[in-house]
């Protein structure tokens, strides 16, 4: 009798768990905002403790209110097929791919000096509401895939 019970309770001890992890358990993934405790400042962005975002002037400029959209700084061959493959995985969700050689001069100065671009990276991802999520390297292949798999995350994240 015991070793039937012992069988019983090795049997129902995953279905149980299974149960339990489905009603209380919580599996999210969140992409963290940059400059959340506040900018380090630059010509164009004075320092500050308050979390930083994009100026709704430069969102203008850079289009795509409303929507997240990843920013190119760089027009390369490379960096267009990366964001035809991102956009094919991730078809109509994101508001846009901007390339800044798209704008005027003046236009693409403003935006990379509230950007705060980092030097190794050439995109940048900003949500809808105006805050920086990511700076990426499009020219690496894991850069194309973090990116791509935070923008999933920003997708179906529930609001």
């Amino acid at each position: 009798m015991k070793q039937w019970m012992f069988l019983f309770l090795l049997l129902a001890f995953p279905a149980i768990l299974y149960l339990f992890l489905q009603e209380f358990g919580k599996n999210e993934y969140n992409i963290p905002m940059l400059y959340e405790n506040g900018a380090e400042g630059n010509e164009c962005v004075p320092k500050s403790n308050a979390p930083y975002k994009i100026p709704d002037s430069v969102r203008r400029i850079i289009g795509g209110e409303n929507k997240s959209v990843v920013v190119i700084t760089e027009d390369s061959p490379r960096n267009k097929e990366a964001a035809e493959e991102i956009e094919k995985k991730i078809v109509g969700k994101l508001g846009a791919f901007v390339f800044l050689s798209s704008l005027s001069e003046a236009a693409q100065k403003k935006a990379l000096c509230f950007l705060m671009m980092q030097k190794s990276a050439n995109a940048v991802l900003i949500d809808k509401k105006n805050r920086i999520r990511g700076y990426y390297q499009l020219s690496k292949k894991k850069e194309c895939e973090r990116l791509q798999d935070e923008l999933s995350i920003l997708f179906t994240r529930k609001k």
